[in-house]
């Protein structure tokens, strides 16, 4: 398994604050495709974990409307993309890290799109989640699975250490009943290798690549992406989310 810190985590996602809303296609996507998810009715109250620059979070009041609406993430100032949002009653922006953090009350939902993947011990955030959820609330969440980001743990052998579909089940098990659970591949193309490593650091998931890049070794990783993962002219990079929606229990 590769570990990544979590001031690291925190730094780059941090940097890539600005960028991160025109750049992060695939996790858009997700985070819209997380919301379709949901059930079809009102919800008074909502958590949600990692919410970035909002792409979940826009994509849910869309569609409903809680008077409850606690986000959280773990990169300073990012309540300045939330100014807008007002008419709840209560609504707060959190920082810190939801592994660690005592929430403040209990919600009927808690939500979160292409996060887990970054916590150091899900398994332990299971049951300490639950305790957070109504009984007969939802936990909502995309996180990748095993093909995700292929290319660059093909090319630099690093990578984090995610999980299968049936492992992930089988760790919400005991706090919670799956209602649904699937997986698809997302195939984003690039100009050049050089277009893929900005496209990381932009989205923050350059975190994965904690390394100096001097002018060889630029040139050495250039060159076997493109002997590997050339297609029509270009470079692919591959997303693998999967997602899940699940009762607590």
């Amino acid at each position: 398994m590769e570990l990544v810190a979590e001031n690291l985590v925190e730094r780059r996602f941090s940097r890539a604050r600005m960028s991160y809303g025109h750049s992060a296609l695939a996790q858009r996507s997700i985070a819209e495709s997380l919301v379709e998810m949901l059930p079809l009715r009102s919800v008074e109250s909502v958590l949600e974990i990692g919410c970035g620059t909002g792409f979940l979070t826009r994509a849910l009041l869309q569609k409903r409307t809680p008077s409850v609406l606690h986000l959280n993430d773990i990169s300073s100032g990012f309540d300045s993309a939330f100014c807008d949002l007002q008419g709840f009653q209560d609504f707060r922006c959190v920082c810190g890290d939801a592994e660690k953090y005592s929430w403040p009350r209990q919600y009927d939902w808690v939500l979160s799109s292409s996060v887990i993947q970054w916590f150091s011990d899900f398994r332990t955030f299971v049951p300490r989640i639950a305790h957070y959820i109504n009984d007969g609330g939802l936990l909502a969440f995309s996180t990748f699975g095993q093909k995700n980001m292929q290319e660059i743990r093909a090319v630099e052998g690093v990578g984090l250490d995610y999980f299968t579909q049936e492992d992930l089940e089988k760790c919400l098990m005991p706090n919670f009943r799956t209602l649904e659970c699937r997986e698809e591949t997302i195939e984003l193309t690039f100009d050049s290798p050089h277009k893929v490593l900005r496209h990381l650091r932009d989205t923050g998931v350059n975190a994965l690549v904690n390394q100096l890049w001097t002018p060889s070794r630029l040139r050495r990783f250039e060159s076997t992406y493109e002997q590997l993962f050339s297609k029509d002219g270009k470079v692919t990079l591959t997303y693998h989310p999967i997602y899940y929606v699940g009762i607590k229990i």
